[in-house]
């Protein structure tokens, strides 16, 4: 059973999804990756207070909205960061469903592959536009995104096997009782990917799949939950078929 005060865990997903959106240490990522946490950490206290409530702010988190980046500036950048980083977490969740259904080498080439090809054929987000992309553009996703991809691969579950709440993103808590069931879960689910790419090894690698230095961490009382979920037949017909191993 997860160990963690529910005031830890907000401050945890505020923290964790400014990173996941931008992870990078230019100095636009720092911005942005502090803006959005100051938004987040407002969005709270709203959320968390109720309507027609007087609610206490400190000076500082107003003093530093009032000196960011406006809310309507930086959502289209939030927006354009969804798709990719959930791009990069369906391309680790479905290494990581390979290896749990017993697919023969399981690897990011296969999994880009697969992605590409299901974008070529089916709108598989919400806006309903086909992912139409290169090879280099998945890759590239990877990239930019695998020190939090563990945390992108629990969105990406999240939007093949639904568990959190209508509308609102997995580590999401508010007063119902069981948004935070549903954030323990989520969490769980990280430290289950966190410890599965950082201990998995690629066929005719030497190293793991994700390079643990590099990760965006996760608090060491955080235990893993089972990943319970069906197998992705679709995947695994079309991997019957695949030729193209790298």
């Amino acid at each position: 059973m997860i160990k963690i005060e529910v005031s830890q865990l907000r401050h945890l997903r505020v923290e964790a999804i400014a990173y996941m959106h931008f992870p990078g240490e230019d100095e636009d990522d720092k911005n942005n990756r502090y803006t959005l946490e100051s938004h987040l950490h407002l969005e709270d206290i709203i959320n968390l207070s109720g309507p027609n409530k007087i609610i206490e702010v400190e000076v500082g988190l107003l003093e530093s909205l009032k000196n960011q980046t406006p809310a309507d500036v930086l959502a289209p950048k939030v927006d354009k960061v969804l798709e990719e980083g959930l791009i990069a977490g369906e391309l680790f969740l479905s290494i990581y469903l390979m290896e749990k259904f017993g697919q023969k080498h399981p690897s990011k080439r296969k999994a880009i592959d697969w992605l590409v090809h299901l974008a070529s054929s089916v709108a598989i987000y919400s806006d309903g536009n086909p992912l139409n992309t290169s090879h280099s553009t998945f890759e590239s996703y990877w990239d930019k995104y695998k020190n939090v991809i563990h945390l992108w691969a629990v969105w990406a579950l999240d939007r093949n096997f639904p568990f959190a709440l209508d509308g609102k993103d997995p580590f999401y808590i508010d007063h119902e009782p069981s948004s935070l069931g549903t954030a323990i879960k989520a969490w769980g689910y990280a430290k289950s990917f966190y410890d599965f790419g950082t201990n998995f090894i690629p066929y005719h690698r030497t190293l793991p799949l994700l390079d643990k230095a590099f990760l965006w961490p996760l608090p060491d009382n955080l235990e893993s939950y089972p990943i319970n979920c069906d197998k992705p037949e679709a995947m695994f017909n079309w991997l019957e078929n695949y030729t193209h191993y790298k």
